[in-house]
């Protein structure tokens, strides 16, 4: 059960990976980070309140739904921020991988001693 609730956030990554661009042109990379801040801050208070907003659908069932709703929030941000960065840096599109901006978590951790601590 902790896998399948664990794993469903990457199922809503996927789904909205996969209908994000068409969104992110209907919709626009404010209003769509503005959904995903949203997202976020929803699933994780149905998870956090899970026990107590279980009602008619069981504890699984709400953490299942707080964790789809995380990872479709993880899609969003996902579908914004490579235009986002190409729209921000419009000069730097051929910029060797050292100068590109930070933007994805975990980037270059390897080649720093202090991993996380050194940003």
């Amino acid at each position: 059960m902790v896998a399948t609730a664990l794993g469903v956030v990457f199922l809503g990554y996927a789904f909205t990976i996969a209908i994000g661009s068409p969104l992110l042109d209907f919709i626009g990379m404010g209003r769509l980070l503005v959904c995903s801040a949203s997202c976020f801050l929803v699933g994780t208070t149905v998870v956090v309140f899970s026990q107590k907003l279980q009602g008619a659908l069981s504890l699984y069932q709400v953490v299942w739904l707080g964790m789809l709703i995380i990872g479709i929030g993880q899609g969003l941000v996902e579908t914004v921020i490579n235009p986002l960065a190409a729209t921000l840096y419009p000069d730097d599109k051929d910029a060797p991988p050292e100068r590109a901006p930070r933007l994805v978590a975990g980037r270059d951790y390897h080649r720093r001693p202090a991993g996380a601590g050194s940003w």
